[in-house]
């Protein structure tokens, strides 16, 4: 979950957003391509898919690495 009142959650939050909201994008192209036989449209955006995938994939990890390291200190000084 993020954290409201720190900015850089919220960066990276944004960022998993739109990073997922391309993957979705990309996989519905992708799927169209595919079920319109289009070999060079399915070579193309399946790129695409991949890309967006790895930025998803690193934008959460960067989330996890975040949440660990700036408020885990802070949460168990709150304890």
């Amino acid at each position: 979950m993020p954290n409201h009142r720190c900015d850089e959650c919220q960066r990276l939050w944004q960022e998993y957003a739109k990073a997922t909201t391309d993957h979705l994008k990309f996989d519905s192209k992708l799927r169209v391509a595919a079920y319109s036989h289009d070999a060079e449209a399915i070579r193309v955006v399946t790129h695409q898919v991949e890309g967006a995938e790895e930025q998803r994939e690193w934008t959460r990890e960067a989330i996890r690495n975040h949440e660990a390291t700036a408020h885990a200190i802070r949460d168990a000084a709150a304890d």
